[in-house]
């Protein structure tokens, strides 16, 4: 899952429009809840996909990159949300 912070905080519409200072950004706290598993989280400037995923960020699989699709989902939120 790839959440962008950034447009979650303004759709939420929990901080004015005026709190945010232009490209200055900080999250200091990420909770999950209900009963789930985490393998990492990674924090990023940049928007990847499952191609150009930087190899600390990737998955362990052992199979063509090009079938990935077939064993993982890649879900980008609020996006895929908002079109479904």
């Amino acid at each position: 899952m790839v959440f962008d912070i950034y447009q979650l905080l303004l759709l939420s519409g929990i901080l004015p429009a005026d709190y945010l200072v232009a490209n200055s950004h900080e999250v200091k706290q990420i909770t999950l809840t209900s009963c789930c598993s985490v393998r990492g989280i990674f924090t990023s400037d940049n928007l990847y996909d499952f191609v150009t995923l930087p190899t600390e960020m990737r998955f362990k699989f052992n199979f063509d990159i090009s079938k990935w699709p077939q064993h993982f989902a890649w879900l980008e939120l609020p996006e895929d949300v908002m079109h479904d």
